[in-house]
Formats: C-alpha cells, structure tokens, sequence
C-alpha cells in the first residue's frame, strides 16, 4: 500500500492535505508531493539549481521562472541545451514543434524560435525571429510555409524570406554581407526560386 512522509509547520496545519508528502503511492510509483502554493527547490554543492514554482514552471538556474514560459534556463556561459541521441543508424537527434489543436485551421501558428537581445537603452527586443505556419490543413492537400524575419530600422518582424515546396519569396534583393548583389543565375530560376526586389 501507499506510504508517506508528512512534513508539516504551523504556517501550513497539519491535516491530510497540508505540507509536503514524499513516499510512494498503492501503484508503487514515487511521489514528491507539495500541497501548498509554493515552489519546490532542488539544490546541489549547497547552491539552489533548479525549482518548481506553484504554477508549475520550471527554473533551472534561476529561482523566478519567466511567467509567459513553462521552462525557463538561465546560464553564465553560452551552453544551454543539448539533444543528444545514442542510436545506430542515419537518424539523428530532432527538436519539434507541436501545435496540438482541437479545430486545427489553415495559417495557424506552428512554432516560433526568437532571437532576442538588448538595445543600448537596455530594453529587451527580439531582432529577428523565425515562425512556421499550416496554410492548408484540409486531409490529402495539406500546405505549410515558413517565414524568417528581423528587426529593421527599428521595425520588429519584418518578413525577409519565405520558404513553401514550390518557392522561396525574398522580401528584397539578395545580397552577401558586403552589401553585394548576387543574382541568381538563370538556369536556377525555376519555380524553387522567386525573387522580389
């Protein structure tokens, strides 16, 4: 059967649903079991490392997880996660994004990875930011498109590319980081490639 043990003060009572309960429940499963509107810290070398806050967000390597984010990492160096798979094989390790809805739509919002950084006023901004959509969901003719976009002139999420099975749509010339233009030659312009100037 089930087995327990309460932690209790007189801030939290004392009854069956106060306090903190680590045991194991009648399935043998292993419980940490926090009843109280507060976070549950983990620590190591006498340092906090990671909580649990009441919502249920996850710090590691902060104790204030952001409060628009279910997991939040914070680190001193530039390491902050690695998917690292042991398979044998051609497949490797992949991170997806998983928009679960009920009604799904076309152009739904997929996922979005975003750059961001500080201005010299010290003000949070994403710089460039790239998102993915469904543009048709209907069964047998489904369509999706990804767009990349950055900061310009001061002007946030200005669409500079957009990738679908049959184009990528530059929003401008194309240019290499001197500021020349490179064309693309002729016999690539196919129906992969679209160029707006």
């Amino acid at each position: 059967g089930a087995i327990y043990a309460q932690f209790t003060n007189t801030t939290t009572g004392s009854g069956d649903t106060d306090g903190l309960r680590i045991g194991i429940d009648s399935n043998e499963n292993a419980l940490i079991w926090h009843r109280e509107a507060n976070s549950i810290d983990f620590g190591t070398n006498n340092l906090e490392r990671m909580t649990i806050d009441s919502s249920g967000r996850v710090g590691i390597g902060t104790s204030s997880p952001s409060s628009t984010h279910k997991t939040h990492i914070v680190n001193s160096t530039y390491g902050l996660l690695k998917l690292e798979t042991t398979l044998t094989g051609a497949d490797g390790a992949y991170f997806e994004f998983l928009h679960n809805s009920s009604s799904p739509a076309d152009n739904d919002e997929l996922g979005y990875i975003g750059f961001r950084g500080k201005n010299d006023n010290s003000e949070d901004l994403t710089f460039a930011y790239i998102n993915a959509k469904s543009t048709d969901v209907s069964d047998g003719t489904e369509d999706g498109e990804l767009y990349f976009r950055t900061v310009t002139g001061g002007n946030g999420g200005q669409l500079a590319l957009t990738l679908n099975s049959a184009n990528a749509t530059f929003a401008g010339t194309v240019s290499d980081h001197d500021g020349d233009l490179r064309n693309i030659p002729l016999a690539q312009k196919t129906s992969a490639y679209v160029l707006v100037a």
